[in-house]
C-alpha cells in the first residue's frame, strides 16, 4: 500500500507536469504569449517543491513564493541552493 503522503506528493508532481506541458505548448505557438509560459514554469517549480516537502512530511505555509518553499527544501536537497536566483526570477511572475 502506498503511503498517503507519497500519493499526495505524486499528485503535486502530476500537476507540475501539466504546467510544463502547457508552457511548452504555448511556447510552440507562432507569436504566442510569453507571460503564460513563465506563469506555468513558476507553477511547475512551486508544485515540485511542494511535492518534495509533502513526501518528506514537512509542513509548509500556503504560499506561491518559491523562495519560501526553497528555503524549506534546502535541508532535504542542498543542491537546490544553486537555483535560488532562478526561483527569485520566477517568483516575480
Amino acid at each position: 500500500m502506498i503511503d498517503p503522503q507519497i500519493a499526495f506528493a505524486r499528485q503535486w508532481l502530476k500537476k507540475a507536469d501539466h504546467d510544463i506541458i502547457t508552457a511548452r505548448q504555448t511556447l510552440s505557438l507562432e507569436n504566442g504569449p510569453t507571460d503564460t509560459p513563465c506563469f506555468h514554469a513558476q507553477q511547475a517549480v512551486e508544485k515540485s517543491l511542494k511535492a518534495l516537502l509533502t513526501a518528506n512530511a514537512i509542513i509548509f505555509p500556503r504560499t506561491h513564493d518559491l523562495i519560501t518553499l526553497l528555503d524549506l527544501s534546502i535541508d532535504l536537497l542542498p543542491t537546490l541552493e544553486t537555483h535560488r536566483e532562478t526561483c527569485a526570477e520566477l517568483s516575480a511572475y
